[in-house]
């Protein structure tokens, strides 16, 4: 090994000087020959690797595994191995990034439960509907856009839900433009046990043609 991060140095517990200069098998507390094989393969891999701590115990960690050429021999190759550094912090702090992207995407977005009823809905899609998340709750889109394009809508969210894949529709969103139209996507939400659960609906104005 050629290089030591102080995070590598917090993970596995090795000082740079009891480290550097060894192999890197020394850290694999179970060696992975496929594993080995696809990172010399390709420019990069990635995967879960069983390390050791300096103290024997073992360490699951997902890895990223780079191919390049060596910077310190020339003509030879180096492989950094990177891992994140994460916890319940990193976690939540995910979860929260991941929840305002999607409140605040410039894109019209909407989740709709097994009920067909709007479960979450973007800035956009609220903006466009001229109506706020919390009243569109309980209500179904027939219900906020009362036109025959929602119920082909609806009628398409429920084949999603029965297990038909996404579908793509054109319907009608904006209660200010009657006649404008929108092509939407419909994708399946599951669950851990593959289940469909919710229709996400994503959705761009069509362009006038001129």
């Amino acid at each position: 090994m050629t290089g030591w991060s102080d995070g590598a140095r917090l993970l596995l517990g090795y000082r740079p000087a009891e480290i550097l200069g060894q192999r890197a098998a020394r850290l694999l507390a179970e060696p992975d020959r496929d594993a080995r094989r696809a990172a010399v393969a390709g420019p990069r891999w990635s995967g879960t690797a069983a390390l050791c701590h300096r103290d024997g115990h073992r360490l699951d960690r997902d890895v990223l595994v780079h191919r390049r050429p060596s910077g310190v021999r020339p003509g030879g190759t180096e492989w950094p191995v990177v891992s994140a550094v994460t916890g319940p912090a990193a976690v939540a702090a995910g979860q929260a990034l991941g929840e305002w992207a999607f409140q605040q995407s410039p894109r019209v977005s909407a989740v709709f439960d097994e009920e067909l009823r709007p479960a979450r809905a973007s800035v956009a899609t609220q903006r466009t509907l001229s109506l706020a998340e919390g009243m569109m709750r309980g209500l179904r889109l027939t219900d906020v856009v009362p036109d025959e394009g929602s119920a082909e809508a609806e009628a398409s969210m429920r084949r999603v839900l029965e297990g038909a894949g996404p579908q793509e529709i054109r319907l009608h969103l904006d209660p200010a433009a009657p006649e404008r139209t929108w092509h939407a996507r419909l994708t399946p939400l599951t669950d851990p046990g593959g289940r469909v659960r919710a229709v996400a609906l994503t959705a761009h104005a069509d362009v006038p043609s001129s």
